[in-house]
């Protein structure tokens, strides 16, 4: 049996992998649900428990909709994802036509331009002013991409390989008449034509069909079938295990202590305040032999409208071909940041099937 060890008041989650080299991995991740603070006030724990999410959750239905929170068990991450769920708020309360919205962490600000509702004039010439509003979700339905009907029953549709059930891809001008723009757009590279095909804009989680994580993903042909099946692939690329806009992959990793702004998601002003800086760290225990290991941020995950955020943490030990030979993990916090907190989301000991 192998027994975890939890020395920490945070959640817990692990799981057993292959790589593609067949060699077996256990990766532990640890998580915290925070409070957002106040300006000027410390970051605590939030008192409602949160578990390690195993699977991808969805806005709506998978495969028709955008990814509203990605699962944090991999196999292993390169860099800390950062994400943000949730609405632009007008300031205070007043609704606006447009606003501006940042996400700042460490020296990193990420700035998004958010329109209301407007579409192209019939003409083309430009789009209509946008109608006010006191909020508006940022999601990717609401930024640039989409698909389009096809034009014949045997023929594929036409879509957006970056954000397929996005707003505001066209091919013909037919089709963009009349048509609704993007309400999430890049700060710096508005739509203006209805050619343009501007990057995609979002603070949200990228799904796996969706490039350009789909490029990372390996080629599985039948040289893979016949050599490496059901191994991954030689050319499969660690870095489709993070799941953020390519602009919040953050890369080293984060370690805490970063400095965060958010503006543009509370009708009073900006949350500004700092990472908690963890030092967590795990002892593996292969029959006697103890392998301490350190985790990395992997995922910081802000959910403004809601005042609270999560951080994820992950730590992954190849031990061969022998998992009976893992008996025992324990993690740590060695500077105890959450030290006189309540555990929250994960028991202090248990033991598994090995």
């Amino acid at each position: 049996m192998l027994q975890i060890v939890n020395q920490t008041p945070l959640a817990t989650g692990f799981s057993f992998f292959t790589d593609k080299t067949g060699a077996e991995r256990v990766t532990l991740v640890v998580k915290a649900q925070l409070n957002l603070p106040a300006d000027g006030e410390a970051v605590s724990l939030h008192p409602d428990p949160c578990e390690v999410l195993v699977q991808d959750l969805y806005h709506g239905e998978p495969g028709q909709s955008s990814l509203h929170l990605a699962g944090e068990l991999v196999m292993e991450k390169t860099a800390t994802d950062v994400a943000l769920v949730g609405s632009a708020v007008a300031p205070g309360g007043i609704a606006v036509p447009q606003m501006p919205v940042s996400l700042t962490i460490g020296a990193q600000q990420h700035r998004l331009l958010v329109s209301g509702d407007r579409t192209w004039k019939q003409d083309l010439s430009g789009a209509t002013e946008p109608v006010p509003f006191e909020t508006m979700p940022i999601t990717y339905e609401r930024a640039f991409g989409g698909t389009l009907p096809p034009v014949k029953e045997d023929q594929a549709p036409a879509y957006c390989p970056e954000n397929p059930v996005g707003t505001g891809f066209a091919t013909k001008r037919a089709e963009a008449r009349g048509a609704a723009l993007p309400n999430i757009e890049t700060i710096d590279q508005p739509l203006t034509h209805w050619q343009q095909k501007p990057p995609v804009a979002g603070f949200g989680f990228i799904d796996t069909s969706w490039q350009p994580r789909m490029a990372l993903v390996g080629t599985y042909d039948e040289t893979w079938q016949r050599n490496k099946a059901p191994l991954l692939p030689d050319d499969f690329n660690p870095d489709y295990f993070n799941a953020a806009h390519p602009d919040l992959i953050h890369q080293p990793f984060l370690q805490g202590g970063e400095r965060v702004i958010l503006d543009g998601f509370h009708a009073d002003g900006p949350r500004t305040f700092t990472l908690p800086q963890l030092q967590l760290s795990a002892a593996f225990n292969l029959a006697g032999s103890k392998h301490p290991t350190a985790f990395d941020l992997w995922q910081v995950v802000f959910h403004p409208n809601q005042n609270r955020f999560t951080m994820a943490w992950g730590a992954g030990f190849a031990f061969g071909k022998m998992p009976s030979r893992l008996r025992e993990v324990v993690i740590v916090d060695r500077n105890q940041f959450f030290a006189a907190a309540p555990s929250l989301g994960s028991a202090q000991s248990s033991e598994v099937p090995s």
